[in-house]
């Protein structure tokens, strides 16, 4: 029974960390991607879809971190591969959330504050 279990996690484990490699690849070819999310459209976003997006952004970036460390790894210079517009794109949506999200508590405090005056 032990051989079992023991079997059923180790491929539970490679099957996690498959995740952090796109297309199975370590360094995929390089391929355009399209922009960062702008702050207009995420304010159209639920709370819940804003989540949604945060965990879909974080596990893009330790994709990417993969990558460069892959690449580094290989000494891949910088001028043969690099994913550095993803990764900008990649951060630049993520800070937008957070501004998005301090966007709602602030206006939340302040109507709260209103209120008890």
């Amino acid at each position: 029974m032990f051989s079992l279990v023991r079997a059923f996690s180790s491929s539970a484990c490679r099957a996690s960390l498959a995740q952090f490699f796109e297309a199975g690849q370590a360094l995929p070819p390089q391929t355009y991607t399209g922009r960062a999310w702008r702050a207009s459209e995420l304010r159209q976003k639920s709370f819940d879809d804003l989540h949604k997006l945060w965990y879909v952004l974080l596990k893009e970036r330790n994709r990417l971190a993969t990558q460069n460390e892959e690449a580094r790894r290989l000494g891949i210079t910088k001028q043969m591969w690099t994913n550095r517009g993803r990764v900008k794109k990649c951060q630049k949506s993520m800070a937008r959330i957070k501004f998005v999200l301090n966007e709602r508590q602030n206006s939340y405090e302040q109507a709260m504050a209103q209120k008890h005056v």
